[in-house]
């Protein structure tokens, strides 16, 4: 991952290419939030990476699912999509280290993206399909 400003690169972080099953790793979502930090995907699970390089938060997918999408919601809260079966969006309180909640797909195959929503107070909702 890199941060590019002015046609140079300021910053970088790395991922093993292979995780610890030897699972081959891959990058998904990466956004940079207001307070320096970045919420990331890669194929083995989610993290957020401060301007440091520590980790500062991680989740691992479990065997035979895979996680594409990260997105933070404000500055303590991320929404994953983990594809497998059943997929789902996970929703966590990174402060606390636990899970909120999460919205299944339901098994006629409605893409699950366009069954979320979000309220502009950060409030999540689950739309019926």
């Amino acid at each position: 991952m890199f941060i590019v400003r002015d046609g140079k690169v300021q910053w970088t972080y790395a991922i093993p290419i292979r995780a610890a099953d030897s699972t081959l790793q891959e990058w998904g979502d990466a956004t940079l939030r207001s307070d320096g930090n970045i919420v990331f995907s890669r194929k083995t699970g989610a993290g957020i990476v401060g301007p440091d390089r520590r980790l500062l938060w991680n989740y691992d997918a479990p065997k035979g699912f895979e996680v594409h999408v990260a997105q933070p919601i404000g500055l303590d809260r991320v929404m994953i999509v983990q594809n497998g079966n059943p997929a789902k969006a996970m929703f966590f309180n990174v402060p606390l280290g636990t899970p909120e909640g999460e919205a299944l797909q339901n098994a006629v195959g409605t893409r699950l993206q366009q069954r979320l929503g979000w309220f502009s107070t950060g409030q999540r909702r689950l739309c019926s399909a």
